[in-house]
């Protein structure tokens, strides 16, 4: 949604400490890292719009010119964490496709509230004492839809020439958010691929991570690859659930390393370590 000149709501500066605790009640405070600030929805209304921490004595929306809006307000609306990009999940164009599909709240034995390196491993060790689950994937199968907002019925992709599942957060240009540590998984039809306890940390590759997957029991005629995520980061867990169907060639592909796709740029539009480039 971008808004126009006229129509753009006024932008009050915050203190460079950020929100009061008045202006936070009712609010939700996205943290946004190229801001080095915070997006607000205003509280109380139905019209998103902007609240940002002040740099020096303008407001960052003061610096942009209009035709970023449509990226900056994207950026507020989706609060969701990333994608199967290789092979490609589809979506349907009215869901917001990156972000989790269910939460839990934390139900196995330990503490979940401390920092997020503890409760992964609180998580690890209860889950390897527990025998209701003997894999992530029965755990999560039952919380939200079984391919979260992923189309199961969408077109069949050919399967990656590296033999890597590429996990892709298209918002921020990264791949895992470092700090939503968790186990995640990948299955081939009903063949797990790929596991591993936390995947943020050990796969932190930008602008991308790249999971090892071999996809050779993907017969000739096609499976459907389903990537399970749960992030730990907090007690009420988030579930990240895609699915992909992909085209068989009957042959073994198996991992021979991390590659890194391009990503293109917002024309005319382009945020990075902090600043902003035209």
């Amino acid at each position: 949604m971008a808004f126009q000149q006229s129509d753009r709501p006024a932008l009050p500066l915050l203190p460079p400490d950020g929100a009061t605790a008045v202006e936070r009640q009712g609010s939700a405070l996205l943290p946004v890292a190229f801001t080095r600030g915070f997006y607000r929805l205003g509280a109380g209304t139905s019209e998103p719009h902007l609240r940002i921490r002040q740099l020096g004595q303008r407001p960052i929306d003061s610096m942009l010119p209009l035709r970023c809006s449509a990226l900056l307000t994207s950026l507020v609306l989706v609060a969701g964490h990333g994608i199967v990009s290789n092979p490609a999940a589809e979506f349907s164009p009215n869901v917001m496709r990156t972000t989790y599909v269910a939460t839990i709240q934390a139900n196995l034995p330990g503490k979940f509230d401390g920092s997020p390196q503890e409760n992964v491993a609180a998580f690890t060790t209860a889950f390897k004492a527990q025998s209701q689950f003997k894999t992530l994937r029965d755990m999560l199968e039952p919380q939200g839809p079984a391919c979260g907002n992923s189309l199961p019925n969408a077109s069949k992709k050919t399967i990656p020439s590296d033999g890597t599942m590429t996990w892709l957060n298209p918002d921020t240009g990264e791949g895992f958010i470092s700090s939503h540590t968790g186990p995640c998984e990948v299955w081939l039809d009903d063949k797990r691929v790929f596991q591993d306890d936390d995947c943020p940390t050990h796969f932190p590759q930008k602008p991308a991570a790249h999971l090892p997957v071999d996809y050779s029991s993907c017969g000739g005629s096609g499976c459907m690859l389903r990537f399970y995520w749960l992030a730990l980061h907090q007690p009420q867990w988030q579930v990240y659930k895609n699915c992909v169907p992909l085209q068989g060639n009957g042959q073994a592909v198996k991992a021979v390393g991390p590659s890194s796709p391009s990503m293109a740029p917002t024309p005319g539009c382009s945020l990075a370590n902090n600043e902003y480039k035209q």
